[in-house]
C-alpha cells in the first residue's frame, strides 16, 4: 500500500489519481475534512468515469506534527509520499509553515524508518535550491547560501530538504524532486487556481519578473517514475517552461477567454502597495494580498533547467499549454459554472 501526505492538494490529489490508475491501493492523511470533498469531480476531469475511484481511498485523519497518528498512518505502507506542505509568504503563517515543513517532515522520515517503509519521495520546491547569480541557470548542483533574500517558505523547504537527507544515511530510500510554479487544476482554490481567479476576474497588471512552471501531471508522473525505476539518493528539478510572468498570464487569459494583462506595474509602485497592505492589515482590516517576499518574488528573474531528469529516467515533459487549458477548461466548468 501506498501512503500520500497531503492527499487533498494540488499534487497529493494527483499523485493519488495516478497511484490508483496504476492499480496501487492508496492511503491518503488530511488535516480538514472538508477539504476531501469534491475529489470525484477532479478524477472525471482527468479521465471520464473515474470518480468513482475516489471512494477506494483509504482516508485517515492525521496532522503530519502528530507523531502517534502519523506512525498509525505508516502501518503496512511500502512507498510514501510526501506532498504535505504550508505555502506562504505572510508573517503570521511562518510558525505553522516552519512547522508543517520542517518539523512535520522529520516526524514523517522517522516515521517511514520507524515502520520500514521501503520508499519516501518528497516533493520538495525550487525555492530550497540555492539563488543563482543573475543570467545564471539554476540546476540540481547549485548550492545553498543563507542570505537575507532568501523567502521563509525557502527556508522551511530547505530545512524540510535536510531532514530527507538525515534519513537516507539513516538507510531511508529516499528521492526528491523540486518543482517550479505547478499549474494544475485542485480540488480547492488555492495554489495556481488563485491565478487562474484573478485573471477570470480581470487582471490589468503584470510584473517584471519571470519563473518556471511545470504541469500537476508532470510532477506526479515524475515522483512515481522515480519510485518504480528506483532512482535514490538525488534531487530533479521539475521545470517545463521557463516563462516571463507576463507570457504565463497572458497564456492562461486567451484560454480563459479573457484580456491579458496589458500594464507593467513596476517595482516600486509594488513596493507602495504592499506598504499600503502591511498598513491595512496592521488596522486589521485585512490580511494583506501582498508581503515584502511577494512583492521580491514578483519582480525576480530567475530560469531552471529541467533535464536532469529526462536524461536519467523515462519520464518526459508534457505540454505546459496543454496544462494551462486543461486547468482553464476545469476552472470554467467547476468552480464558476
Amino acid at each position: 500500500m501506498d501512503l500520500v501526505t497531503g492527499g487533498s492538494g494540488i499534487v497529493g490529489a494527483r499523485i493519488i489519481f495516478d497511484l490508483l490508475a496504476h492499480g496501487r491501493k492508496v492511503r491518503a492523511i488530511y488535516r480538514n475534512p472538508e477539504h476531501i470533498h469534491g475529489l470525484d469531480k477532479l478524477f472525471n476531469h482527468w479521465q471520464p468515469g473515474t470518480g468513482e475511484w475516489a471512494q477506494r481511498i483509504q482516508w485517515m485523519e492525521a496532522d503530519i506534527l502528530d507523531t502517534e497518528a502519523l506512525s498509525l498512518a505508516m502501518d503496512g505502507i511500502e512507498h510514501a509520499y510526501h506532498a504535505a506542505a504550508v505555502v506562504s509568504f505572510h508573517k503570521r503563517d511562518y510558525d505553522t509553515m516552519h512547522k508543517i515543513n520542517a518539523e512535520g517532515t522529520a516526524n514523517v522520515v522517522n516515521a517511514c524508518l520507524e515502520a520500514d517503509v521501503k520508499q519516501l519521495c518528497f516533493i520538495s520546491s525550487v525555492a530550497a535550491i540555492g539563488r543563482s547569480k543573475p543570467g545564471e541557470v539554476i540546476d540540481e548542483e547549485v548550492m545553498w547560501k543563507n542570505s537575507p533574500l532568501n523567502s521563509q517558505y525557502a527556508i522551511s523547504k530547505y530545512s524540510g530538504e535536510r531532514e530527507i537527507w538525515r534519513g537516507k544515511e539513516e538507510g531511508l530510500n529516499v528521492c526528491v524532486v523540486n518543482p517550479c510554479i505547478i499549474v494544475g487544476p485542485a480540488n480547492t482554490p488555492r495554489s495556481s487556481m488563485q491565478v487562474f481567479d484573478r485573471v477570470w476576474h480581470g487582471l490589468r497588471f503584470y510584473t517584471s519578473g519571470s519563473n518556471g512552471f511545470v504541469g500537476v501531471e508532470d510532477v506526479s508522473a515524475a515522483c512515481i517514475t522515480l519510485m518504480e525505476e528506483r532512482v535514490f539518493g538525488e534531487r530533479f528539478i521539475l521545470c517545463s517552461d521557463n516563462l516571463s510572468y507576463r507570457e504565463f498570464f497572458t497564456k492562461i487569459a486567451v484560454a480563459l477567454d479573457r484580456e491579458p494583462p496589458g500594464r507593467l506595474i513596476s517595482a516600486s509602485m509594488l513596493k507602495w502597495a504592499w506598504r499600503a497592505e502591511s498598513f491595512a492589515e496592521w488596522l486589521r482590516l485585512r490580511k494583506a494580498i501582498l508581503t515584502r517576499e511577494s512583492v521580491r518574488s514578483a519582480v525576480n528573474n530567475v530560469s531552471y533547467r529541467g533535464g536532469k531528469i529526462e536524461e536519467k529516467t523515462a519520464f518526459r515533459y508534457r505540454s505546459l499549454d496543454e496544462a494551462i487549458r486543461q486547468t482553464a477548461h476545469y476552472y470554467k466548468t467547476e468552480l464558476v459554472s
